[in-house]
């Protein structure tokens, strides 16, 4: 009995090793797909509400753009022999502050793909990344999908080259700019050829960005070279109307780094041939330098690129307004927005430091037309604009710390209110498809902006409706079912998953019916514990001042 006894716990081990075996080897086999470029190994991960989804991070979309490469549109990805491991991000982009995210690099053009089931035709999200043109990632520990992969969809999130690896221009040949744009073109064109490996589908296919992803979301639909590459528009707190967006005098810059590395000025070939030799890191590091004021005004950022006549790609071919005006863009369903504070804090941050709080009191006049883009005026309309501000937010007062709401309220109207409200209404007027518009007044326990003095959450400020998105790990806990912010993750997520679907982002159940807004008819969905459609536009009275100082429409 005792031999008998012992046989069964052998067979019995061996049945398990056999079953536990097989589903390692099914897991295993599960996780690789074949792409037209080679294999990748993924892996299976969970979602905030335990489902599963597929997981393949670090994917090259583009070859390094190092060496004669820097400072160049983005090469296509060449195949690779044998399995690619891809269960980890890739090192982040070069930017100004790398170290708060990780470990960056100029080899850099990777994405990670997300997706609910590898043998579908799923509705397929890219998500191009905020910051300023100048900082953040595509990486999983600031965009990570737990919350978006409870929906049907395969989310994809990029990479893209920053600062003045991705934006330096000397305005000819020997930098045309733009470079981080094309990278994004580059990913998209890399979904067309290779989403349905992933269960995605190529028709269907929806640009999500935040901030200047929003902007470049925009840019898109204004690029020959984005034409046909999706079918929906995502684009949360920024447009394309604001004057500081396009960079109007790149070779100004392009000098003023090149100086920075006692590089000679006498030619644009020179310029970047010297520029080339420096270290990545080095150029990214120089930004906060080149600023004239706190984080004004933004250095690097898209150009208008001339024809060279030598049958290169050009990304933007004019002026993103007249471009609208004239219908020279990609009709598709918009959605668009902003969060009701925004950047309010900004006030704050300056008035509570004393070199900044005394170069603002006494350069406010050169100051404010420099940093907001309207110095190139007439000098009577620039008083004019410049006193207009004071009035409005500052009640023709001195500055002092009692300042901080107004002078808050006038930074987020001039770098994203304004620019998403009149970008809507312009894209009102002259698309044929739908523009629905939002805010976002909930305010839930956490939220990117914080009270200087007392370090508390604001909120609802810039990029909080990220929060509801995207699991980002280096700010924030996971959020659970149980949490009272859970039923603004589900709302969030359905806009961008029916969006994704059929071009209406009315969230599911709702009876609150998503409008559009149009020209004439000026109306927005507020967002908070409860949904309600409003008319008209939020902050009349402010947008009422930015249109009739910078109209647009």
């Amino acid at each position: 009995m005792a031999r008998e006894g012992r046989l069964t716990v052998l067979f019995y081990c061996i049945a398990v090793a056999i079953v536990y075996l097989r589903f390692v080897t099914a897991t295993y086999i599960d996780t690789i797909v074949n792409t037209p470029n080679g294999r990748l190994k993924g892996s299976i991960l969970k979602t905030w509400t335990n489902k599963d989804f597929y997981s393949f991070k670090g994917i090259p979309f583009a070859e390094p753009p190092v060496g004669n490469l820097r400072f160049k549109a983005p090469v296509s990805i060449k195949p690779w022999q044998g399995i690619k491991n891809a269960t980890a991000d890739s090192k982040i982009c070069h930017q100004p502050d790398a170290k708060l995210l990780g470990p960056a690099d100029e080899d850099c053009l990777y994405l990670n793909v997300y997706s609910k089931k590898l043998n579908g035709k799923l509705p397929v999200i890219v998500f191009l990344h905020p910051g300023g043109f100048h900082s953040f990632t595509g990486a999983s520990f600031w965009a990570g999908p737990d919350y978006l992969m409870d929906h049907d969809i395969v989310l994809v999130t990029i990479n893209y080259r920053l600062d003045a690896l991705g934006f330096l221009s000397t305005g000819d040949k020997h930098a045309v700019g733009n470079y981080g744009m094309k990278d994004q073109v580059e990913a998209l064109r890399w979904v067309q050829k290779n989403i349905q490996s992933f269960g995605g589908n190529p028709n269907k296919v929806t640009i999500a960005g935040y901030s200047a992803g929003s902007t470049s979301a925009f840019l898109h639909m204004l690029s020959p070279m984005s034409r046909g590459l999706f079918q929906n528009v995502i684009a949360m707190s920024c447009g394309v109307t604001s004057n500081w967006i396009i960079k109007k005098d790149p070779l100004k810059y392009a000098k003023k780094i090149a100086k920075i590395f006692n590089c000679s000025t006498d030619s644009t070939d020179v310029i970047v041939r010297c520029l080339k030799n420096v270290p990545a890191e080095e150029i990214t590091h120089k930004y906060s330098e080149m600023r004239l004021f706190a984080e004004h005004p933004m250095i690097f950022s898209p150009v208008i690129e001339s024809d060279l006549g030598n049958g290169e790609e050009r990304f933007l071919t004019d002026d993103p307004v007249k471009l609208i005006k004239n219908k020279q863009f990609y009709h598709v369903p918009v959605v668009t927005g902003i969060t009701e504070l925004e950047i309010i804090t900004w006030g704050q941050t300056i008035l509570n430091n004393d070199t900044l709080r005394e170069q603002l009191i006494n350069n406010f006049d050169t100051l404010l037309p420099t940093i907001y883009g309207y110095s190139d005026r007439k000098e009577e309309e620039i008083k004019k604009i410049t006193n207009a501000f004071k009035r409005f937010y500052l009640g023709n007062k001195p500055i002092t710390k009692d300042s901080a709401l107004g002078l808050g309220m006038l930074n987020s109207d001039h770098a994203i209110i304004y620019d998403a409200y009149s970008t809507a209404k312009l894209l009102s007027k002259y698309c044929d498809e739908p523009v629905y518009f939002y805010k976002l007044s909930y305010k839930g326990r956490y939220g990117v902006e914080r009270d200087p003095v007392t370090n508390k959450t604001i909120g609802p400020s810039h990029m909080d409706d990220q929060i509801y998105l995207f699991y980002m790990s280096n700010w924030f806990p996971k959020l659970k079912e149980s949490d009272p912010e859970a039923f603004m993750v589900k709302i969030e997520t359905s806009f961008w998953k029916n969006f994704a679907v059929n071009g209406n982002p009315t969230p599911d159940g709702s009876v609150v019916q998503w409008q559009p807004m149009t020209y004439n008819n000026e109306k927005y969905l507020n967002i908070d514990s409860v949904l309600t459609m409003k008319d008209g536009l939020p902050f009349p009275e402010r947008m009422n001042l930015w249109k009739e100082l910078f109209p647009i429409a």
